[in-house]
């Protein structure tokens, strides 16, 4: 009984599965980017005032120079 309810049930999810239809995709799914400049501030301490680094275009870049800056023990963040 047990064994006949199993295989019954097997049998109509793979009825059921085959019915499924994936999202469709959107071919025209297309993200416009802003430009935006990220710049890069350090200073020494608390006290010193904020210095510029520099403009960059791309983030990933503006990070490396934020980390470069850090590993030599400033502060420095992107805004």
């Amino acid at each position: 009984m047990f064994r006949k309810t199993l295989y019954a049930a097997v049998a109509c999810l793979g009825v059921l599965s085959a019915l499924a239809v994936a999202a469709p995709a959107d071919a025209h799914e297309y993200h416009h980017y802003h430009h935006r400049d990220y710049h890069v501030y350090y200073r020494a301490c608390w006290r010193d005032p904020w210095r510029c680094a520099g403009e960059f275009y791309r983030f990933d870049r503006a990070r490396c120079v934020v980390d470069e800056y850090r590993a030599r023990g400033f502060e420095a963040c992107i805004r």
